[in-house]
């Protein structure tokens, strides 16, 4: 019976390693000072390293050299990264309160996550003695794209009806207080506005 239990236990133990290293997302789990003691594939590939290389190094550090423009150099630098360290292991570690931001790789092509920080706790619902902290690194650089595409689109469009828009104004306005008293310059006025029109509702058709 004990042998079979032991058995069970480790398929157990396998399965559940064989799932965490096949999650798309990348995931890191460390102890309580930050010492990465788990590293999946995908997560090893974020940061362009063997999952070897990234195991007993500090996740904190390993994070901020993954950044681009973030190697502190300075005293004060330090310092302030020792400060914003300190002060997310609080958050996560003595509140249980999950951190979550957005981060840069800066492994070529520069690619987009969302770093999700959570405290592992020995009971449910953050229960408990905390064991140790797991990052998980989600993938959203196609998401960042379209949205620089949706911004490039509306910052054209903008663009695209100021124009008509200006021609509109000014030429009703001139028209309003009488300011163009020649016939022939007044029909010149009033097709320019009905071309404008017909531009504009084009525009918002494509739109």
């Amino acid at each position: 019976m004990l042998g079979a239990l032991n058995r069970r236990l480790l398929a157990r133990a396998l399965f559940v390693d064989r799932a965490l290293r096949s999650v798309e997302d990348g995931l890191i789990v460390a102890d309580v000072t930050g010492r990465i003691t788990f590293v999946n594939p995908r997560a090893a590939a974020m940061f362009g390293l063997r999952e070897r290389a990234l195991i007993g190094s500090d996740l904190f550090e390993r994070l901020r050299e993954a950044e681009p423009g973030t190697i502190r150099v300075d005293d004060a630098e330090t310092r302030r990264a020792k400060g914003e360290r300190l002060e997310m292991l609080t958050r996560l570690l003595v509140e249980r309160q999950p951190q979550e931001r957005e981060i840069t790789l800066s492994k070529a092509p520069a690619r987009h996550y969302t770093l999700r920080l959570s405290a592992v706790c020995a009971g449910e619902n953050g229960a408990g003695s905390v064991l140790g902290i797991v990052a998980s690194l989600a993938d959203i650089t196609r998401q960042r794209e379209l949205q620089q595409m949706k911004n490039d689109v509306m910052a054209l469009v903008t663009h695209e009806l100021r124009t008509p828009l200006t021609t509109f104004r000014l030429y009703a306005e001139m028209l309003a207080d009488g300011l163009v008293r020649d016939d022939a310059k007044r029909q010149e006025y009033f097709e320019t506005l009905r071309d404008e029109s017909a531009r504009l509702g084009l525009l918002v058709e494509n739109v």
